[in-house]
């Protein structure tokens, strides 16, 4: 009798003991990812909001060619009537 209330209690105590540290691990890697996603997430926004400036820079680049595009024609088309 006490040697079969030994092994269960063995069994017992080893499955606690294996849960304990399962638990510890999955738990240590539940942290790890939470981070790593916190980290992708922040590098995330950053690109979002440099691709956001570096649109808006390439916006008013074009305006500007246009702009410096219209006064190049109006210029040709001035010179081509003799500077009227």
């Amino acid at each position: 009798m006490a040697l079969i209330f030994a092994v269960l209690a063995s069994v017992i105590l080893g499955a606690g003991i294996t849960a304990y540290v399962l638990i510890s691990r999955w738990q240590q890697i539940i942290a790890d990812a939470k981070r790593d996603l916190t980290e992708m997430a922040e590098q995330y926004k950053a690109t979002q909001d440099e691709n956001r400036e570096l649109k808006q820079k390439v916006a008013d680049l074009q305006y500007q060619f246009n702009s410096v595009q219209k006064d190049l024609n109006f210029a040709r088309e001035q010179a081509k009537n003799g500077g009227v």
